[in-house]
């Protein structure tokens, strides 16, 4: 009865609607990431393209396994830390939304890429450039919050149901830095800051979640780049690590 029967292929919803690689910071790490441009305002975009730039910067040319930069001369070694650090002055000087009309999608990426960046020119634990002060809200008649509380309130005003579409590798990599930067063993330099916010053990946990969802979402096509993005995340944890460990000596 069943013999030449052809069932119809059906598919979900999600199956139909499946999401490009995702493109961000951590991936591709040997390629650009104008796959994105028109699926987010001009600054966001700059501020992904800077940060992509910084990461290979940072993964070509500081040595994984010693912590040198091999087969590199002394002019080529100023030439990647001027462009160090002028990728991070163009940061600093980018402003925050405006909190009339804010753009989340921006401020979720600019505050995730002063985290980012911070701990890779300057050497410092995600941690310890996560529980800085939050400029935006310091000051007289202001009880402060640390720039990952903020980044945690950014994302939250987001619409994450759809991991940003298009976007879902930036969405991916801001979990990730928001992540790695709300869990540290040490006592920050700052001290403890939750001064009635969100607790840093629900933030950790709020980053960790929106992770995994979105890796799952991403889907069994694109395994290798969110293997391949994660994989640089924690090569550029350890990276800086070294990094910090050999500036204090």
């Amino acid at each position: 009865m069943l013999h030449g029967f052809a069932p119809s292929r059906r598919q979900s919803a999600l199956m139909e609607q499946q999401l490009p690689p995702p493109i961000s910071p951590l991936y591709p790490l040997s390629g650009d990431v104008s796959g994105i441009y028109g699926s987010c305002s001009g600054e966001t975009y700059s501020i992904i393209h800077d940060m992509h730039e910084l990461t290979q910067l940072f993964m070509a040319h500081w040595n994984y396994a010693g912590g040198v930069y091999p087969g590199s001369s002394s002019a080529e070694l100023a030439s990647y830390d001027i462009n160090m650090q002028q990728i991070y002055a163009r940061l600093l000087l980018r402003p925050a939304s405006d909190p009339l009309a804010t753009d989340w999608y921006y401020e979720s990426c600019r505050l995730a890429a002063l985290i980012y960046c911070r701990s890779i020119v300057q050497g410092v634990p995600l941690a310890d450039s996560a529980d800085a002060p939050h400029a935006r809200h310091s000051g007289a008649g202001h009880s402060g919050i640390t720039i990952i509380q903020a980044l945690h309130n950014a994302l939250d005003n987001t619409d994450k149901r759809g991991h940003w579409g298009d976007m879902c590798g930036i969405f991916l990599w801001v979990c990730l830095v928001g992540g790695a930067g709300s869990w540290s063993s040490e006592q920050s330099v700052y001290g403890e800051r939750d001064d009635g916010q969100q607790s840093s053990a629900w933030i950790r946990k709020t980053f960790s979640l929106y992770a995994v969802k979105c890796a799952m979402a991403i889907g069994a096509e694109h395994a290798g780049p969110v293997v391949e993005a994660q994989r640089t995340m924690l090569q550029v944890q350890t990276l800086i690590n070294l990094k910090g460990g050999i500036a204090s000596q």
